[in-house]
């Protein structure tokens, strides 16, 4: 599976969950060794990839044979070449509550739900990690995402065995640094902005970022997606499958 870009503006919960192409979660760069092990040991893993993945132009240029999306509509913003390229796909998937014009092309459409119908967290622009509760029941057929992908993770063999957003949450806690502390608890009825683990005091007496060797007050408040590096040049070679993921969808 190709490392993927998230191709819309309102993608801070992607991005902090190591969806861009060069960053594992936590916007730690795939080139960190020690990050790699301690992933691949928390999910039973060999090994993770040292290179980047596949941007969001790579992929819809050919660069892929198979795309999996999940809340995005690249069909829509797409060029002439990037149409005709998702409309010859080898396979495509798509996951959403709408015939969206790309799922209107895809070989499956997996229905998922709307905010309203799931429980889990989201994350804001503004860093702020905040619970969501269902309110409404889902059309039949429907799905919260996180179900769906456990369920495809359990017939590739991968042997995941989620029961609740609450349990992804826990997991995030534990191999995401921004995230360390995370809870239902701690996030209370208003939220709590990341990182959630109290910093210690500089010189001049303001609070350090926890989590990161590689993020800065600085690029936090540029904006995380602006202050990041952009993707590494060097990626990785032409993969079979790649997913592409929107803002849309809970963590845990």
């Amino acid at each position: 599976i190709s490392a993927c870009l998230v191709g819309s503006e309102m993608c801070i919960r992607d991005s902090d969950m190591g969806v861009l192409p060069d960053t594992l979660p936590g916007y730690r760069p795939v080139s960190d060794a020690a990050t790699r092990v301690s992933l691949a040991s928390a999910w039973n893993a060999q090994s993770l990839p040292a290179v980047a993945g596949l941007d969001y132009d790579t992929m819809l240029g050919g660069g892929v044979k198979a795309l999996y999306v999940m809340g995005a509509n690249p069909a829509r913003h797409a060029t002439p070449a990037q149409q005709a390229q998702l409309a010859s796909m080898e396979f495509l998937v798509a996951q959403d509550t709408f015939l969206t014009e790309t799922a209107q092309l895809a070989d499956v459409v997996l229905p998922a739900v709307a905010y309203t119908e799931k429980d889990g967290t989201f994350t804001n622009t503004e860093r702020c990690v905040q619970v969501v509760r269902k309110a409404m029941l889902e059309l039949p057929g429907a799905r919260a995402d996180w179900a769906i992908l456990n369920d495809l993770g359990r017939l590739l063999g991968l042997g995941w065995n989620y029961s609740a957003p609450v349990a992804i949450l826990g997991e995030i806690a534990r191999v995401t640094p921004i995230y360390a502390g995370a809870s239902r608890r701690l996030l209370g009825q208003t939220g709590a902005r990341w990182p959630l683990a109290p910093g210690r005091q500089d010189a001049d007496g303001h609070a350090t970022l926890v989590g990161s060797a590689f993020l800065t007050w600085e690029m936090l408040a540029a904006g995380v997606a602006n202050g990041v590096a952009g993707a590494s040049e060097q990626s990785a070679g032409s993969g079979a499958l790649a997913l592409s993921s929107s803002g849309r969808g809970e963590q845990g």
